[in-house]
């Protein structure tokens, strides 16, 4: 999430390295998602508004009726096992895709 008002480059990759795989994420907020020379591998990104729950407080589990539920590519070798807690921790992710209600 970006909460700077001009926006910001989430993803900057390095002078002549290989394309990034950037594989389901999501991305909120004003700025650029990306910035590399070759073209990255986008897959399964979600791109606009999630519906956090509540971001100012830090608390970015997703509401019901989120869009970004269920956005990810099923068709990638990654299996996310954590999600982020505030602050400066983690929980366990629900393993079929969709948050618990809080």
């Amino acid at each position: 999430m970006n909460d700077r008002p001009h926006g910001a480059t989430v993803i900057r990759g390095a002078a002549g390295a290989d394309p990034a795989e950037i594989v389901n994420n999501i991305f909120d907020g004003p700025g650029t998602v990306y910035l590399q020379e070759k073209v990255p591998v986008l897959i399964g990104n979600f791109v606009g508004d999630p519906l956090f729950v509540d971001a100012s407080n830090f608390d970015y589990h997703l509401q019901a009726g989120s869009l970004a539920i269920g956005a990810a590519s099923a068709a990638t070798p990654f299996t996310p096992t954590e999600q982020r807690v505030h602050p400066a921790c983690g929980e366990r992710r629900p393993a079929a895709g969709r948050c618990r209600s809080f």
